[in-house]
This record gives C-alpha cells, sequence and structure tokens, in this order.
C-alpha cells in the first residue's frame, strides 16, 4: 500500500532541509574563524606583553633585580591569574619569573611562540629577545583562557542560530499551510457541492500557481456536464421514441391473439412476448423516471409527506387486491418534510412497488410513515425472501436485479430510489424482517 504523502510536509523537507545545511555549515565557519581570531588576538597579546615587559625594563621603570614575581601567598585577585606566566632571563640566567611556574627548564628559549606542557596543561609561550638591554622575555597563558574565550563566542552565535532556525522551520511550517489554504478551500467548494452543480468555480484570491489547477477542474466539470446532458438526452429521446412503437407491438400482438386460434405452445409463446413487451416498457418507463429525476433542478418545497404516501398506497391498493397481496399502512398524519413532490412519489412507489413484487401470493406489505427527534422515516417491510447481507449496498446499481426468478422490472426502481434520497439528504438503511422478508427504512432528516 502507498503511503499517502504530504503537500505540506514534502514542501517542509524540502526547504528545511537545505535551510539547516547552510545552517550547519555557516555555524561551522564561524567556529573555525572564531578559533582563529582568538588564537591570533591572543598571539598578539602575548608579543605586546613581552614588549611592554622589555621596554619597562630598558627605561628602568624597575630593576630586573627587583621580585617581579607573584607572591606565593598572596590570594588570587582573578581567576586566571594563575593562567598567564613571565620570565626573565638576563645572560642566560633567570633573573625574575611567576612564582608557580617550575615545569619549565630554567634555560632560556629561542625566539618565537612555543607549545609546552606545564603541570600537565598546554600553555602557548612566547618568547623576545631584546636587542638594547640583552634580556629574553618570555610570557604565555593557558590554552583553557582561549578555550573559555572561544566556548564564549561560539555560545553566543550558536544560540541566536538555534533561535532563529527554530522561528524558521515554524515559519516554514505556517508558510506551507497558508499557501495551501488555497487549496482547501477549492476541495470544500468541490464537496460541498451538489451532485448536479457542474458551474465553473471562480475565485479572483486563487494564487496564479494553483490556477492550471482550477482550470483544470473547470475543464472537467465542463466536460462531465456535457457528458451527463448527452447521456440524459439519449436517455429521453431513445425512452420517448421506443414507448410509441412498444404500445403499437403490444396492441397488435393483442389482436393477433384474440383473431386466431393458437395450439398450446403458441399461446405459451403469445404470453412470453406479451410479458417481454411488458417489461420492455417497464424498463422505458423507468428511463423515463430516472432521467426527469436526475433533470429535475426545482428548488426544494415543503411537502405533506403523510398525505403523499396515502395517495400512493390508496392507488397501489388496487393493484395489491387483484394480485391477492395485504397493503397495510399506518401513516402518522401532518409528517413535513422539504423536497420535489414528484420525485418523492416516484421515491414511495418504487419502493413499495418493489416489496409488492417481491412479496408472496396472501403475503403483507406494511407501510409506516412517523417521526421521531432526528427526522420523519418512512419504513416498508414486505415478507418476501429477503436480500443477503452481501447483497444490500449492490440493490441501488442500475440495471441489477437480485432475484433471478422474477421476470418483470428494469433494474432501475431502487437507483431511482437512491438518487432521489440523496437529492433530499435521506439515509436509507436495509435489514432483515423476522421471520422472512426486508425492512426498507428512509430516514429525512429534520
Amino acid at each position: 500500500m502507498n503511503k499517502q504523502t504530504s503537500l505540506r510536509r514534502a514542501f517542509f523537507r524540502i526547504v528545511s532541509v537545505p535551510l539547516v545545511i547552510c545552517s550547519l555549515l555557516i555555524w561551522s565557519a564561524g567556529m573555525a574563524y572564531i578559533y582563529t581570531e582568538v588564537d591570533e588576538v591572543y598571539d598578539a597579546t602575548l608579543a605586546q606583553y613581552a614588549r611592554e615587559i622589555d621596554h619597562l625594563t630598558k627605561q628602568g621603570i624597575f630593576s630586573v633585580d627587583e621580585n617581579l614575581g607573584d607572591d606565593p601567598a598572596a590570594k588570587p585577585q582573578h581567576k586566571y591569574e594563575r593562567k598567564i606566566m613571565f620570565r626573565i632571563f638576563e645572560n642566560g640566567k633567570m633573573v625574575a619569573r611567576s612564582s608557580f611556574i617550575d615545569g619549565l627548564e630554567n634555560a632560556p628559549l629561542a625566539p618565537g611562540y612555543y607549545d609546552r606542557k606545564i603541570d600537565g596543561k598546554r600553555w602557548r609561550i612566547f618568547v623576545l629577545a631584546s636587542s638594547e638591554t640583552g634580556h629574553i622575555v618570555e610570557v604565555g597563558n593557558r590554552y583553557g583562557i582561549r578555550y573559555e574565550m572561544m566556548r564564549q563566542l561560539i555560545l553566543c552565535l550558536l544560540v541566536p542560530a538555534i533561535l532563529f532556525l527554530v522561528a524558521a522551520m515554524y515559519l516554514v511550517w505556517w508558510g506551507a499551510a497558508r499557501s495551501l489554504k488555497q487549496l482547501v478551500a477549492i476541495s470544500s467548494q468541490v464537496d460541498t457541492r451538489d451532485v448536479n452543480d457542474m458551474t465553473p468555480i471562480v475565485d479572483a484570491t486563487i494564487p496564479q500557481e494553483v490556477q492550471p489547477l482550477l482550470s483544470a477542474l473547470n475543464r472537467l466539470f465542463a466536460r462531465v456536464s456535457d457528458s451527463f446532458r448527452r447521456e440524459k438526452e439519449f436517455t429521453d429521446n431513445a425512452a420517448h421514441e421506443l414507448r410509441t412503437p412498444l404500445a403499437a407491438i403490444k396492441t397488435q400482438a393483442q389482436v393477433i391473439e384474440k383473431s386466431e386460434t393458437f395450439t398450446v405452445e403458441g399461446q405459451a409463446g403469445f404470453a412470453n412476448l406479451l410479458g417481454a413487451i411488458d417489461r420492455a416498457a417497464s424498463m422505458v418507463d423507468s428511463l423515463l423516471a430516472f432521467s426527469r429525476v436526475q433533470s429535475d433542478k426545482s428548488e426544494h418545497a415543503p411537502v405533506d409527506l403523510s398525505a403523499l404516501v396515502k395517495r400512493e398506497t390508496d392507488e397501489l391498493m388496487r393493484f395489491t387486491s387483484w394480485q391477492g397481496r395485504r397493503l397495510a399502512t399506518d401513516i402518522a398524519p401532518a409528517n413535513i418534510v422539504s423536497g420535489s413532490a414528484q420525485g418523492l412519489s416516484i421515491l414511495v412507489r418504487n419502493i413499495i412497488v418493489n416489496a409488492l413484487k417481491f412479496t408472496p401470493d396472501n403475503g403483507e406489505v406494511k407501510v409506516s410513515l412517523s417521526s421521531d427527534p432526528r427526522g420523519t422515516v418512512l419504513r416498508v417491510t414486505d415478507t418476501g425472501p429477503g436480500i443477503s447481507d452481501t447483497m444490500k449496498d449492490k440493490v441501488f446499481e442500475r440495471f441489477f436485479k437480485g432475484q433471478k426468478s422474477v421476470s418483470s422490472g428494469s433494474g432501475l426502481g431502487l437507483a431511482i430510489v437512491k438518487s432521489i434520497a440523496d437529492m433530499h439528504g435521506a439515509e436509507i438503511a436495509l435489514s432483515d424482517n423476522q421471520p422472512t422478508g426486508l425492512v426498507f427504512e428512509v430516514r429525512f432528516k429534520s
């Protein structure tokens, strides 16, 4: 099974992945730059300190014979105090130094920069050889000072970078949702449309990137509308054209049947012929009804469903008495629904006729109409063979016949019922009647 994709997530990935990569590259370049610059600044500071110490000795501001080292007993005034050192050599002899530096050799180093370990700690040392005073001045600081400075600078760079990245991610996610809002609006318009509404979608606020999709949808609506129109025209025209010759054929067949004497086989053949003509006529009538229902665009109005159901059952009473089937009614008065009176009449008649058709002789069909807080319910119960659970959804398909033993019928009756129910926002439910039969329920929402 293919996993459903999301445009929002896809857009988020397309934008956020390069954004994260660029941020990491910029941050890495910033770290390298900070590392280089901090080293250069501290190295320059060491050189400056060495020259200042040499200058002080040259000017006689202090004598190298004095104790220039720090007092081991004195309390440090700063946490970095013991991370900075100096040594002064005169004629190869150390004449002054920081008191806590014991890990270096007593001999002076050659001029330049050095990395040394003192008491297990890494130090950066600069050595200055003065040609004027003859002194060799060594100054240094621990790498820990540099690392701490680097950490502070990197933290100052990292925190805003993370905040920026989080804000950018949120803006990308929010922007993707806002950009796709128009697609959601179009989907909502299409989803809430009436099944027969094929008018173009017009929205001046649609972005130009979405306009091709909107144009494609409108072209599709136009093609589907044209296809429906041609299908309805064909069905309507074909049904109208077939009614007259079918009526003529049936009349001629009946005249021949009365005017001629046939054998038993001939009479059976004529009976089959008349039955086929009746089925064809029923098919034509159903096609005409289906075409009228689909093309009915009249505004819905209040309809007294109780009076409508009573009128339809009264007309069918004559048919049921002739067929030997009982038609019982339990119709609550004054049930008003909003809809098309013509469409509702076809719906009621088709449900009852379908129940009568599958009910055996001496069987009973009960028609009831009632209301509850959820709406008005039309319920038709028969004592026929019923419908299996696997067939309950298929009976609403066009030209579907559940019982092959029933020769009459077009297979369109319940398809027409479903179409009319959908037009009225009604719900259809099929259930089993006990001990046999079917309960056909149509609920009109209040």
